[in-house]
């Protein structure tokens, strides 16, 4: 199923939530846009007005994943690749050290964006 083992969620200036399909190595958000990152697990997730940076790494076992090597990805908002950057170990959080990240933090709710969960209703039949 697209989408499952997501880590980190961005809001996106029109609304529509960016998020990190883990298992598929994309980028998935909720306007239906798959962008393929790479064959690596995506891990971590910080979008800025021009650039995206998401993490990747390898799947392995739990107690095995510190000890894998990971990478750093920078794409341009149309998902396009800009450069990669090998790391000695996977990441598990990015964000942008100048706060202007639109992933989901303060910056979200300093630019007046609202999240609008779909409403869902359960039967039981």
């Amino acid at each position: 199923m697209t989408g499952i083992g997501c880590h980190n969620l961005a809001l996106l200036e029109d609304g529509a939530i960016l998020s990190c399909g883990s298992l598929e190595g994309a980028l998935i958000s909720t306007t239906g846009t798959q962008a393929k990152v790479s064959n690596l697990m995506r891990r971590g997730l910080a979008v800025g007005q021009d650039v995206i940076t998401v993490g990747g790494s390898t799947f392995s076992e739990r107690e095995h994943r510190d000890s894998e090597p990971g990478v750093l990805h920078l794409l341009d908002r149309h998902f396009r690749l800009l450069s990669s950057l090998a790391l000695p170990a996977p990441p598990t959080e990015i964000g942008r050290l100048d706060g202007n990240d639109l992933s989901l933090s303060r910056h979200v709710a300093a630019c007046g964006l609202t999240l609008h969960w779909p409403q869902v209703t359960c039967s039981s039949a």
